[in-house]
């Protein structure tokens, strides 16, 4: 009867142990799982401020292309890009080569660029 009496006190809390370290182990994976989140939150709007920039400059060369007379009229530097934060547009062009770079930075990020490269099939003179 005693030991009945023994075993009982020793056991006694065990399952308020058992419970705390249960919710501690839950509380971790909820943690991880709300890091998970936070990452992929973030990196899918870098992604869709990389695909802008893309646009951004594709709508640029296609402009130049569409006006290639007028070519050395869009050579800019620092334009402003509305629809990026702190969005800006520099476009170079060296000979046959023109280069359309954006770069933004968005808040509590580092700052981003995009560059890509048309090449003309030949110099165009420029119209007076």
């Amino acid at each position: 009867m005693r030991s009945a009496i023994q075993q009982q006190g020793t056991q006694r809390g065990s399952t308020l142990i058992e419970v705390l370290v249960a919710m501690v182990l839950l509380s971790l994976g909820v943690m991880g799982l709300l890091r998970t989140l936070t990452f992929a939150v973030r990196d899918s709007g870098q992604a869709e401020y990389r695909v802008v920039a893309m646009n951004v400059a594709d709508q640029r060369l296609a402009q130049i292309w569409a006006d290639l007379p007028h070519y050395s009229d869009y050579v800019e530097v620092g334009g402003a890009v509305d629809a990026l934060p702190n969005g800006s547009r520099s476009v170079a062009i060296a000979g046959t080569v023109i280069t359309v770079s954006v770069s933004w930075q968005a808040p509590a990020s580092d700052a981003h660029s995009y560059s890509t490269n048309a090449t003309l099939p030949v110099t165009p003179a420029p119209v007076p």
